[in-house]
C-alpha cells in the first residue's frame, strides 16, 4: 500500500496488515452475427464493484498537530517527538481502491482485417490516505481522489500484400486532468497521447 513518507516529498511502500476483500467482477462481449457493408460491429464490457475493501487487523494513523508537521495531516508513523494524534484506521476503506472500475468499448471490425475501438474507462472516487480523510493540505499529500472518464480510441489498418498493421492509438482523447496520485503530491494522469506504429505477424 503507497503512504506519504512523514516529513517528506516521496513515497514508500508498507504492508496494510490484515485487510478484507469483498465484490465482484463482469466480462461481457457481444458481436453481431450479421456484416453491414462487410462491416461487424460489437461491444465489450469490463468491470468490478469492490464494495468491501478495508483494514481488519489493529492499525493506525497519526494526524500532524504542528511543530514540523502539517497540522490535520496524516502521517503513517510517529514522529521522534511523539507529538502526532494517534486515530484508529481499522475498518477504513483501503487507500486507492475505487470502490468502481468499468471499461466500455464500442467497435467495429472490417472483413479485410481493420478495426476500430472507441473505449470509455470509469473510475469512481478513492481516499488518498488510510484515514479516509477529505481535509486538503498545502503540498497535496492528502486529500480524495475524483472519480473520472476518461476516452480512448484504436484503429488498425493491415498493409496490403504485407504481414503488417498499421495502427494508432489516442489516450485520454479529450485531454481531460484528472488527478492519480497523492502519494508524492498533487500529481495528474497522462495527456492526450498519441502513438502510431507498425506491427508484424509471423
Amino acid at each position: 500500500m503507497p503512504v506519504s513518507v512523514a516529513g517528506g516529498a516521496g513515497a514508500t511502500l508498507t504492508s496494510a496488515g490484515r485487510t478484507l476483500h469483498r465484490g465482484a467482477e463482469l466480462s461481457l462481449r457481444a458481436e453481431s452475427l450479421r456484416e453491414f457493408a462487410g462491416i461487424t460491429p460489437f461491444t465489450e464490457l469490463a468491470g468490478a464493484w469492490t464494495p468491501v475493501a478495508r483494514f481488519e487487523g489493529t492499525r493506525f494513523a497519526y494526524i500532524g498537530t504542528g511543530g514540523s508537521d502539517v497540522v490535520g495531516k496524516v502521517y503513517g508513523e510517529q514522529n521522534g517527538g511523539g507529538t502526532r494524534s494517534r486515530v484508529s484506521v481499522t475498518g477504513n476503506r483501503l487507500p486507492y481502491a475505487p470502490e468502481y472500475t468499468l471499461t466500455t468499448t464500442l467497435g467495429a471490425r472490417h472483413r479485410s482485417g481493420a478495426d476500430l475501438r472507441v473505449e470509455l474507462v470509469a473510475i469512481s472516487e478513492q481516499f488518498g490516505d488510510a484515514a479516509n480523510t477529505r481535509v486538503l493540505v498545502a503540498d497535496g499529500q492528502q486529500g480524495t481522489l475524483a472519480g473520472n472518464a476518461l476516452w480512448n480510441v484504436t484503429a488498425n489498418l493491415p498493409v496490403p500484400a504485407t504481414s503488417l498493421t498499421a495502427w494508432v492509438s489516442v489516450k485520454n482523447l479529450t485531454d481531460r486532468t484528472v488527478v492519480v496520485d497523492r502519494t508524492r503530491g498533487l500529481l495528474p494522469g497522462l495527456p492526450r497521447l498519441v502513438q502510431v506504429g507498425l506491427s508484424h505477424g509471423w
